[in-house]
């Protein structure tokens, strides 16, 4: 809501002048010289769901000034990263982004794509290439190296009869200039370092990627003075092989290097509720270091099926730095945090930040965040302590919380990291047989499942899994375009109701117009490559009058990689808006 001005430097003219919105979404693209940047990449790599990266520097100072009703929904999120006393700084002018406009091309090229980062091979650096293969219980050997140098990249694949269950039960550590096990600067579950948990979830960000196929990147710079060395714990039952493959270089050593880490921990069987929140810890460290990025798995058990009622983010992040009474970074939620809004059940993906998994509906189920503070490091000389508050609409038992902290470090730091257990590292399940229920958003529902008011066709077929109420949905396979579904529902008062359709997007689905007592009212694409979500969508407010309604499928394309289109329907809910 409103407008907004930004001053830099003292200067009388402002240097935008517009929405308040378009500034902190997209604020360079009412310059002129975007003309010269190639904008769709652009706006895809810079402009990160509810978050912009587009930085203006100042040397002297800045000023915003918004202007709007005060009565009317507004809050916005400015970030400023200062500089120490003497730093020469070249304030910014809508004209550089024509000026440097070679160099944001290339950026962008990179942060869309980060296989096309130069160099990585040039020089003396060198790839190892691994194949092993660790049995239950065991404990194996898969790369070691001597220093000084740097590991810049880290690409894993994993075989395993149960893939989920290898990718969470086998530890990976990396151990920099030391011996002992416990005090492995990394340690964590190959599929939560990777930010793929639960399962293989693909996604691409600049310091992580992980691909359709199961590869998984890192790409986090890990220098090392004296040795490096690299193994797997499998805590699983059964045998798990891996591909491995390295790429390092020699460094000279100095004083100021910092060690990576990764510390993982899990909070399993908690209750939830939005009377009692309350803050989990995800890294404690004394010693002087950069926080450079975290992650959050979430087993959400909530049966609500609405995401304004089963959403378990309205915790906001309190980091304390450098023996702070109170944190100086307070957050508004957690999805603010992860950069972005109203606990949306979206997939996206971002160079920084994103949602690879959530099941739904509405955030039901696994759900997985991550966020890289690589242009927002947070640093500390002597201590951080990072909080994210666990504040959930609704009261559900059984609540997993799993989380992983990426930070940089002096040698001779110490956190409050425990070496993970075998219990910690239990597999985890959608609870089975969940009925739907109403609240917040979804209050007052009134809940018709599909097998109970589809008609008995010879092209509908129950489909089971708990990530359906009841344990099943029911499919749909059209014969052909035009090919129809009918549904019918009863109203019991008349006036405006809420109408929402809980469907299947899957790697099978096709696209279909919904129909109203006779009336299109929406259309749907269902198709989700690699996923397997359930999706609560919502059809308008129409104005109902007491009686039975028709709500009509009709099939009206498919995906090209689509064989046989599949539509999965699992329930309708309806709501007299009072």
């Amino acid at each position: 809501q409103g407008s907004l001005e930004l001053y830099l430097d003292g200067s009388e003219k402002p240097v935008y002048s517009g929405p308040a919105t378009d500034f902190f979404r997209n604020p360079y693209d009412g310059f002129a010289a975007m003309e010269k940047i190639e904008k769709a990449r652009f706006s895809r790599t810079i402009y990160q769901r509810d978050a912009s990266y587009a930085p203006m520097p100042f040397a002297k100072g800045m000023k915003v000034i918004w202007t709007g009703d005060l009565s009317k929904q507004h809050y916005y999120q400015l970030q400023i990263l200062k500089y120490e006393d003497g730093t020469r700084v070249k304030s910014f002018s809508p004209d550089d982004i024509g000026k440097y406009a070679e160099t944001i091309n290339h950026v962008t090229m990179i942060l869309d794509d980060p296989d096309k980062i130069p160099d990585l091979s040039a020089g003396d650096t060198e790839t190892g290439k691994v194949t092993a293969s660790i049995g239950p219980g065991e404990r194996g050997h898969l790369w070691s190296a001597v220093g000084p140098a740097e590991i810049s990249e880290l690409r894993l694949k994993l075989r395993a009869e149960d893939i989920n269950k290898a990718l969470r039960q086998n530890l990976i550590n990396i151990v920099f200039d030391g011996s002992p096990e416990t005090e492995a600067q990394v340690q964590c579950p190959v599929g939560d370092f990777f930010g793929a948990a639960p399962g293989i979830n693909p996604y691409r960000s600049l310091p992580f990627t992980v691909e359709p196929d199961g590869t998984m990147i890192c790409r986090f710079v890990m220098p090392f003075r004296e040795s490096c060395r690299i193994y797997i714990e499998n805590f699983s039952d059964q045998e798990t092989g891996f591909e491995a493959s390295i790429v390092h270089k020699p460094i000279t050593w100095t004083p100021s290097r910092m060690y990576f880490r990764a510390r993982w921990r899990i909070d399993n069987d908690l209750r939830v509720s939005i009377q009692t929140p309350f803050d989990l810890p995800f890294l404690l460290a004394r010693g002087k270091g950069c926080y450079v990025g975290t992650t959050s798995f979430v087993l959400n058990t909530s049966d609500v099926t609405s995401s304004w009622g089963n959403w378990w983010g309205e915790g906001d992040e309190k980091v304390y730095v450098d023996d702070e009474s109170f944190p100086g970074i307070f957050g508004t939620g957690t999805e603010d945090y992860y950069n972005y809004s109203y606990s949306s059940q979206d997939i996206f993906i971002a160079p920084y930040c994103g949602q690879p998994r959530n099941d739904g509906p509405g955030n039901r189920g696994f759900v997985t965040n991550y966020r890289w503070h690589v242009l927002d490091p947070i640093l500390f000389d002597k201590n951080i302590a990072f909080y994210i508050e666990l504040y959930c609409h609704s009261y559900n038992e059984g609540f997993s919380y799993a989380r992983t902290s990426y930070y940089y470090a002096l040698p001779g730091t110490v956190d409050d990291h425990v070496p993970i257990q075998k219990a910690d590292l239990r597999e985890l399940e959608l609870h089975d047989n969940w009925q739907p229920v109403g609240h917040f958003g979804s209050a007052n529902a009134v809940f018709y499942e599909a097998e109970e008011i589809l008609p008995d066709l010879s092209g509908v077929s129950p489909s089971d899994g708990r990530l359906w109420s009841h344990d099943t949905m029911q499919v749909w396979k059209p014969a052909g375009v035009g090919d129809q579904l009918r549904m019918k529902f009863r109203v019991d008062t008349s006036g405006m109701h809420q109408v929402h359709l809980t469907m299947a997007l899957t790697p099978e689905s096709g696209r279909i117009r919904v129909l109203l007592d006779g009336k299109a009212i929406r259309e749907l694409d269902l198709y989700k490559p690699y996923r397997r979500v359930s999706r609560e969508i919502n059809l308008g407010t129409p104005d109902l009058k007491a009686g039975m309604h028709d709500l009509v499928l009709e099939y009206t394309g498919k995906e090209e990689s689509v064989k046989t289109p599949e539509i999965g329907i699992d329930f309708i809910w309806i709501k007299r808006e009072r």
